[in-house]
């Protein structure tokens, strides 16, 4: 289970994902021999609307790949830069656009930085288009400068990878996450965070990212801005680095075996024996 968001926050997703999650959750929990959850945030979720599966739960976290790393010795990013930006510094956000992702916070407090302070870098919101648009759409088109914010798209692992090792800062506002990928492969690859203060993102970010409440844009802007300043932002990229050494996979693959291991024995056990399959 990586989250209960259909659940918990029906507004933020479709009405296809409400009925589909909705109507087949409780009955998968049970049916289970064991439910795994990716996060704390999760597992108290998952417990607060069904407590019932609390001799089930097993928690086994995610990891980063090695594949998200900090950018390599004289690679200054002017390159990636040139092709996003027209070569100018930028905030980045990298996901899928839609309504969770607090992503109408963010342009809104992007755009007061930008009218405080012209040499506040750019914002790239990467990532494919979700659904219900039109507010993101709308604090867009009411941006000061419009030219400066750019939507690529979904863009491919390499790029995404670049856009992290060379954003000036990275930022996930989301209202609720089961975990906050992004924020950890961000972390790994070095880069300046800030993130909204939730549960799931204090997990996945531990202390490098600022952390703002969730839905202030003015509280995100104020974020945004310290951490831009250029002390606070090289140490912000220091913290992330000495975090970035215990992201991993190996110790989630490693956990895996045993609970399979478990889930079938137990399988056998409850129908007489090895021979049955």
């Amino acid at each position: 289970v990586h989250d209960i968001t259909p659940r918990t926050h029906p507004a933020h997703h479709t009405l296809a994902n409400r009925i589909c999650f909705n109507a087949y959750i409780a009955s998968s929990l049970a049916g289970a021999a064991r439910v795994v959850v990716g996060s704390a945030a999760t597992e108290a979720e998952l417990l607060r609307h069904f407590p019932e599966v609390a001799p089930k739960v097993v928690r086994i976290g995610y990891g980063v790949d090695r594949f998200f790393s900090p950018a390599p010795a004289g690679d200054t990013g002017a390159r990636l830069r040139e092709r996003f930006t027209g070569g100018r510094p930028f905030v980045l956000h990298l996901g899928t656009l839609e309504p969770r992702k607090g992503l109408v916070n963010l342009v809104e407090a992007w755009d007061a930085l930008v009218r405080r302070d012209p040499e506040t870098p750019d914002l790239v919101l990467a990532g494919r288009p979700g659904w219900d648009l039109g507010p993101l759409e709308q604090a867009i088109a009411r941006v000061a400068q419009p030219d400066r914010l750019h939507r690529p798209g979904y863009v491919s692992r390499e790029d995404g990878r670049e856009l992290l090792r060379h954003a000036a800062l990275f930022v996930l506002a989301s209202e609720v996450e089961g975990f906050g990928l992004p924020l950890a492969e961000a972390v790994a690859c070095h880069s300046p965070c800030v993130a909204a203060d939730i549960p799931a993102l204090r997990e996945s970010g531990g202390e490098a990212p600022v952390f703002v409440p969730p839905g202030d844009s003015g509280a995100l802007s104020d974020g945004m801005a310290r951490a831009l300043d250029p002390a606070e932002n090289r140490r912000l990229r220091a913290v992330s680095a000495a975090r970035a050494q215990g992201l991993s996979w190996e110790p989630v693959v490693d956990a895996w075996p045993g609970l399979l291991t478990e889930v079938v024995d137990g399988f056998r056990s409850e129908r007489g024996g090895a021979g049955h399959r």
